[in-house]
């Protein structure tokens, strides 16, 4: 039994690590930080878009760098905030920012980034696409956070089943798979003891007056054992496969959190994202 619970545990990992899909961000997402006005997460967003969506509209790109200058000028990182800007002028010239959501301080940086910039001939040069401007994002920091979130749900699932699920904040199933491991478990330990015990007073005993008693008692202990053993195996399965399965919306909103809250996105590429394994109550 051990060791086919050892060679599934192994399976579902394996499973796990190549079932992941990349998190895709939306420009939505990128204005919903911006309107709340979490810039450093608009910035560390925007390049992830970027990088990821090369095809899009010069338009949808304009929209996102645009973002993406107001967010370091507004955080005083102002020779941060040029690049964006110089990307806009690359990808339009002739684009003018909007007076009406964009400050006359930034508008006046972009005007004198053009002047400063200006090409050296009539001649217009060849416009970068949208992936040759993209700022790379740290797909390493990225990838740690997929593999730590995927590390601690299994981890937990794996150990006491239910856990998995509240990490993710699967809370309703979290829970009730939570409590019927609870139950499961010890019973199950117990009368696994309570079996092995039973067979040994069976085996010692020498009074044949006793020795049927003995054998019954073993018996009905060893047939309650292996029921409790299949009912945690039951519940032990059940709960891997929801979490491959089932789950995968669950894993990326937690891979997104767990990344956009990491801080030092590009400022300070030293950090690095914790090992989190603080039980989820």
């Amino acid at each position: 039994m051990r060791n086919a619970l050892y060679k599934i545990t192994l399976l579902l990992l394996f499973a796990a690590g190549i079932s992941f899909s990349q998190t895709k961000i939306t420009i939505e997402e990128i204005k919903a930080k911006y309107e709340s006005f979490k810039y450093r997460d608009v910035i560390r967003l925007a390049d992830i878009f970027l990088f990821d969506n090369p095809g899009i509209t010069k338009e949808d790109s304009i929209e996102v760098l645009t973002m993406k200058a107001v967010s370091y000028y507004s955080l005083n990182d102002e020779i941060s905030a040029e690049k964006p800007l110089r990307q806009i002028i690359d990808l339009d010239r002739s684009y003018e920012l909007n007076p009406r959501t964009v400050s006359p301080k930034i508008i006046s940086l972009y005007e004198q980034l053009k002047v400063k910039y200006a090409p050296p001939s009539k001649e217009e040069e060849p416009k970068k696409s949208v992936e040759e401007m993209a700022e790379k994002p740290d797909y390493n920091l990225l990838i740690s956070t997929k593999n730590d979130v995927y590390i601690n749900t299994f981890a937990r699932s794996v150990v006491f089943p239910g856990l998995g699920h509240l990490y993710l904040d699967k809370s309703t199933k979290g829970w009730v798979l939570t409590a019927l491991t609870a139950i499961t478990l010890p019973t199950m330990v117990y009368f696994i003891f309570d079996a092995s015990l039973k067979e040994k007073d069976y085996l010692n005993e020498i009074e044949p007056a006793l020795i049927e008693l003995k054998y019954s008692e073993y018996n009905s202990a060893y047939k309650t054992r292996n029921l409790f053993i299949a009912a945690f195996a039951v519940v032990w399965l059940y709960t891997q496969i929801d979490l491959l399965f089932n789950s995968s919306e669950a894993f990326m909103e937690k891979i997104k959190t767990e990344f956009v809250v990491s801080p030092g996105f590009f400022s300070d590429l030293s950090y690095v994202v914790t090992f989190r394994v603080a039980l989820p109550f």
